[in-house]
């Protein structure tokens, strides 16, 4: 795939965002740079959408912090908006393309959020996936503290570090796992 624009790798796997705008807003995001990558086989990419594509099935309806998310079916994919006082972020995949298409509102945490969603449509078939959790490492072992936002997990993976020699941390929040 000829990609113009930044290459990460997550779990292995390289992927591109394409495109002047999208990577002004992805050079903003901190959590971005340790995966960016020289290059790579690149899977797939990120970039800038036309109109999206209609939903005709909703799956996944949620709000949070004032942001409301709804998640569904087209006709020929998926669709993520996120919809923020009356603006929207629309993030779209057209089964058996290599592209993940964004189109709205750039806030960077709209942005983040649509893109790790993004992130694991694509990376699912290649044996990855995210996980809402805290990470370290100790003798050689990744070490995974899961549970919902609020119960510790953070502070579990603190106590680790202060108290455990050797210990050290690998992710504070959504570590990537490739069986």
């Amino acid at each position: 795939m000829d990609t113009k624009g930044n290459t990460y790798r997550v779990a292995g796997l390289c992927f591109a965002v394409e495109g002047e705008w999208l990577c002004k807003i992805i050079d903003s995001i901190d959590g971005f740079a340790p995966f960016a990558t020289a290059g790579g086989d690149v899977l797939f990419s990120f970039a800038e959408g036309g109109e999206a594509p209609a939903m005709t099935q909703l799956r996944y309806e949620f709000e949070h912090e004032g942001v409301r998310g709804r998640f569904g079916r087209t006709e020929r994919g998926m669709l993520l908006t996120l919809d923020r006082e009356g603006e929207k972020l629309s993030m779209w995949h057209n089964e058996g393309e290599k592209v993940v298409l964004i189109k709205g509102r750039m806030e960077s945490d709209l942005c983040r959020f649509a893109m790790w969603t993004g992130l694991g449509w694509m990376i699912a078939p290649h044996g990855a996936v995210a996980m809402h959790a805290s990470c370290i490492v100790y003798r050689g072992k990744a070490v995974l503290f899961l549970g919902a936002s609020g119960t510790g997990k953070s502070t579990h993976t603190r106590l680790w570090l202060e108290s455990i020699e050797g210990a050290s941390l690998l992710n504070d929040d959504s570590p990537f796992l490739r069986a």
